[in-house]
Order: C-alpha cells, then structure tokens, then sequence
C-alpha cells in the first residue's frame, strides 16, 4: 500500500516539523520535506520501516513527527536521512541517538526505556538496537526482525 502523499502550496510552507507535528493528530507517523507529506498509520515501528521502503531518498532532510521514539525508531531516522524529529514519547536511548547524529529534536514526554505492548518489558526493537550504534546495521536487523515476525504469524 502506498503512503499518502499530499502536496502543499510551496508558498505556504511553514517549518517541516511543525507541520509534521501538527498532523500527527490524524495519523500515526507523519513525514514532511517541503511541498511534500507523508502520512502512515499503524503500530510499533512498522509505519516508520514501511515508509523508508516505499520513499527511500525522498525522505532525505525530511521531517519526521510520530507517537513513540524509541532508539530502533531514532536509529532508522538516521538512517533515512531525516533532519529532525518530534515524538510524543521518546526514550532516553534514542534521545542519544539523535543528539549524536546533529537531528533537531523535539518531545513531549521523555522515558527511560520503550515498553512492549504488555508493558512486561521493553519493546522487542528497543531491546535488539540497544548494542547498535550504527545505523545501517539497525536498519538491517530491523529488517530481518520483521521478516521474522511476518513469518510466525503467517503459520
């Protein structure tokens, strides 16, 4: 399925990441880059993965706005090129990740860690990218950890 895609008036552009942020209210992950947004809906990491698959270099020096940032999320911005980030929650190891790799960053609610849906411990992703540093690394573990869930709930 491919992303929404809308075009803005390039005269009324206002900065990427307040628009971005600013549409996060109607969709789970928004990406801005100029006349261009994104919009993704979904849970966990796959809108964000799915993104960067369908738009690659697109997303390049695009703004990022999504609910939940963990270091799996931070790691595939950088990744994608993003150049800044707003999330309703991030986590103290993404945080990290995108202050090291220059991102503007912007959040409401800071957390040690990112929980998994049960809230019995932390997030499957946040767990696999805590020993990565380098984004294409995570970016390709990700890949394989999605492939791998994809299949277990296909039997």
């Amino acid at each position: 399925m491919q992303p929404t895609i809308e075009s803005v008036n390039p005269a009324d552009r206002t900065d990427d990441l307040s628009r971005a942020r600013a549409l996060l209210g109607s969709s789970s992950l928004v990406a801005v880059n100029g006349e261009r947004v994104w919009r993704k809906e979904g849970r966990g990491i796959r809108p964000l993965f799915t993104l960067i698959e369908e738009a690659g270099a697109e997303l390049f020096g695009a703004s990022l706005a999504d609910i939940v940032v963990g270091k799996a999320a931070a790691l595939l911005a950088v990744f994608a090129g993003f150049r800044s980030v707003y999330a309703r929650t991030l986590s103290k190891p993404a945080l990290g990740v995108l202050v090291e790799h220059g991102l503007d960053i912007a959040y409401e609610n800071l957390v040690p860690h990112i929980l998994n849906r049960d809230k019995t411990g932390f997030c499957p992703l946040e767990t696999l990218t805590l020993p990565i540093q380098d984004p294409k690394e995570a970016y390709q573990a990700i890949a394989a950890k999605l492939a791998a869930m994809e299949s277990e709930s296909h039997r």
